[in-house]
């Protein structure tokens, strides 16, 4: 809600943004609501099954992207580039993918959960021939529902990733080994765990990358609350 995340992201740049201001549509054919980014389709999941819920939906997604936000992925410094191969591991409605659809060469979108399937299909449709969307739980262990980094990309080289899943980030990083060692960026949210901060850091540097963190703290307030109360939003890893 507008409440919470005047919490989680306790700057005055939340404020340039209100629920009015956002336009929601129906796909009738898809029986799935949407909004333009721009001029793009972002589609929702089903179980945004309402106007209301999209836009709160929306309005977070784009608190959270904002050039002041510390869970802002990318920034002038940290950006995908022409023909970039980008990874979204983690992708929930995608739209870190749709804003940059345009530059890159070939987004893998990984999303373990269900319901956001379709609407990603659905989004991505007029780029289908350069997006691959993998339904799979990203891990270190390879079965029918989860999959590692290195077994699905192989010789695969990378240009950027970013990870963003509530909170088992170090289990993809577990079973990325070889991907890390020849990746040039990553993008990964360090403020559900506790020690995440400290603990992606000294695993990045390992890998050779150079690192930094968003700017500002966010006060993580979803889950139970214990020091450090203000927690950094993500590291940023370049080689």
């Amino acid at each position: 809600s507008n409440d919470t995340y005047s919490y989680i992201f306790p700057y005055p740049f939340i404020l340039d943004y209100s629920f009015k201001d956002i336009s929601v549509f129906k796909d009738e054919n898809l029986k799935l609501f949407y909004v333009l980014h721009g001029i793009k389709k972002l589609y929702f999941s089903q179980k945004f099954d309402s106007i209301k819920k999209v836009k709160v939906a929306y309005y977070c997604a784009l608190i959270e992207q904002d050039k002041n936000s510390p869970h802002r992925y990318l920034n002038e410094s940290f950006d995908i580039k022409q023909n970039d191969v980008v990874l979204d591991v983690g992708a929930a409605e995608g739209l870190l993918g749709l804003e940059n659809i345009d530059k890159i060469k070939k987004l893998y979108v990984f999303e373990a959960d269900s319901d956001w399937i379709d609407a990603l299909k659905a989004t991505f449709e007029p780029w289908k021939d350069k997006v691959e969307i993998i339904h799979k739980y990203v891990s270190d262990i390879n079965t029918d529902t989860n999959i590692s980094l290195d077994a699905y990309l192989k010789e695969l080289k990378v240009n950027l990733i970013k990870i963003d899943v509530e909170g088992v980030e170090k289990h993809i990083l577990a079973g990325a080994h070889h991907t890390l060692s020849k990746t040039e960026k990553v993008a990964i949210c360090t403020y559900h765990n506790q020690k995440d901060e400290k603990l992606f850091k000294e695993l990045l540097l390992d890998y050779g990358f150079q690192t930094s963190y968003s700017a500002g703290y966010m006060l993580f307030i979803l889950k139970k609350l214990y020091p450090p109360y203000f927690r950094k939003g993500l590291i940023r890893g370049v080689k």
